[in-house]
């Protein structure tokens, strides 16, 4: 297969409707980052009533944010 034969191929694929969401969903349910990336809060802040101090460690579970039904 040379290049303007995959060009071809994803400018097909491009046209298929649910070819998009599908990725989409199969990205969301199994995600591809590894395991989890802690970071840093900079400053205070709130998160709806909880305060988050400058300086304190933060991570987030993708699997409950991406299975999350709010």
């Amino acid at each position: 297969m040379d290049r303007l034969e995959l060009h071809e191929d994803f400018e097909n694929l491009k046209q298929c409707p649910y070819f998009k969401c599908v990725i989409q969903e199969t990205l969301r349910m199994f995600n591809p980052a590894p395991g989890v990336f802690p970071r840093i809060a900079i400053d205070d802040h709130y998160l709806c009533d909880i305060l988050i101090k400058k300086g304190t460690l933060i991570s987030s579970a993708f699997y409950a944010t991406n299975y999350n039904p709010e």
